[in-house]
């Protein structure tokens, strides 16, 4: 591993700092294992953790779920409503880049 004084084209305060980021990251994620990795369609690595080991779930006691209750309503808009053309690309994504939903394994969760 290469420390922050041998990066002169880092951007941080000091080497110091460099350090001191460093222990609070490797700190944050000790004992955090991916039990499967994979591939986005953004060509990203996506690793697959046991739900309880999230630094998230560590710090808070578990992780954020939905409400089960339904969405609250939300009035119509007055007037003409336009549509916004980057939801187009959400619902009807390029032809070259299908989007599919993928299987995680049990009690995982993305990192």
């Amino acid at each position: 591993m290469r420390r922050a004084a041998d990066c002169p084209t880092l951007l941080v305060e000091s080497a110091h700092a460099f350090e001191e980021m460093k222990a609070y990251i490797q700190d944050r994620y000790e004992g955090v294992y991916a039990l499967e990795s994979s591939v986005d369609t953004d060509g990203r690595v996506v690793d697959h953790i046991p739900a309880d080991a999230h630094p998230a779930a560590r710090r808070w006691g578990g992780l954020a779920t939905a409400p089960d209750e339904d969405p609250p309503h939300v009035p119509e808009p007055y007037g003409q409503k336009r549509s916004d053309p980057r939801s187009e690309q959400i619902v009807h994504p390029e032809a070259g880049r299908p989007v599919t939903a993928q299987v995680l394994p049990a009690d995982t969760t993305p990192l």
